[in-house]
């Protein structure tokens, strides 16, 4: 049921705005892993917008647009999670409920305010918080054990210990400042220097990220033709995966808190399969 309701979603690869059309850049779908007839699927739009829709089985109910007149992308949302309720821990400063996290902002829209990280409260429609920090467009989220990952152009992955969502509408948005970043761009793989050489103020970019369930093993994918492992607790890199021979666009991890393997795509064509013990490819999809 997911995967069919992310499958019609997609159908519709542009949305109207004002009577034009505007490319949709991402979608998710809540509940994610539920199989329930009555869902809604989020997507973000090339100018900023947030839309849900909502579906019960086979038939529309409605489409809705986000706006929180104080808070709002200025430019492509890039990415969408959907974050299910949580117990309070202690550490967590609001109470239990679902939420969104919104992410975006250009290459060219420079300084924090047009690449906040944005938590709405599905309840109100609110952003309830506001994950401040990143100085480059946020490109990919990642969440796990209570924690939000964020990959940016700034060449850093920040973590975030995750807010929950309130059970009454909070006058301004909670900012939120990362408790730990670690960043790549300074350390230089020999193998990928034509890339950097050609097109070096990009070869920093983070544009996936996957994390384990346990939060222990982070992996990015970036634009130096690397796949990237972390510790998603500690920050340590624990290796860096070498057989692209371009941008590495996104990665996967199966469930699970001690996977095996990994999943990478890239602008070179192909989907790997690695081992994440031995950093070896084992299996090779040409698309």
């Amino acid at each position: 049921e997911a995967a069919h309701g992310l499958a019609r979603a997609m159908r519709c690869a542009t949305d109207k705005v004002d009577g034009g059309v505007m490319p949709i850049s991402c979608v998710a779908k809540s509940p994610a892993a539920a199989r329930r007839p009555l869902s809604s699927i989020y997507y973000g739009l090339d100018n900023g917008d947030i839309r849900v829709w909502r579906v019960d089985g086979d038939s529309e109910l409605d489409v809705i647009t986000l706006r929180d007149e104080r808070h709002q992308h200025p430019a492509q949302v890039s990415t969408i999670l959907v974050l299910d309720g949580q117990e309070d821990d202690g550490q967590s400063t609001i109470a239990s409920g679902p939420s969104l996290i919104t992410a975006g902002g250009r290459e060219k829209l420079l300084g924090q305010a047009s690449n906040n990280i944005f938590q709405w409260d599905l309840q109100f429609g609110l952003v309830v918080a506001r994950y401040v920090g990143h100085t480059g467009w946020v490109r990919c989220m990642a969440a796990s054990s209570g924690y939000l990952f964020s990959g940016s152009c700034d060449g850093s992955i920040r973590r975030w210990r995750v807010q929950q969502t309130s059970a009454r509408a909070e006058a301004e948005a909670m900012v939120v400042h990362a408790d730990h970043f670690f960043t790549i761009w300074p350390e230089r793989v020999e193998s990928v220097e034509a890339l950097q050489a050609f097109d070096p103020l990009r070869s920093s970019w983070i544009r996936g990220l996957a994390v384990s369930d346990d939060c222990r093993m982070l992996f990015s994918a970036g634009n130096d033709c690397t796949l990237r492992r972390w510790d998603g607790e500690s920050g340590a890199a624990h290796g860096v995966y070498l057989d692209h021979s371009n941008k590495v666009t996104c990665v996967a991890l199966p469930r699970g808190n001690s996977p095996l393997f990994v999943f990478s795509g890239s602008n070179d064509g192909f989907i790997l399969q690695w081992s994440i013990a031995t950093g070896q490819v084992i299996a090779r999809i040409e698309c």
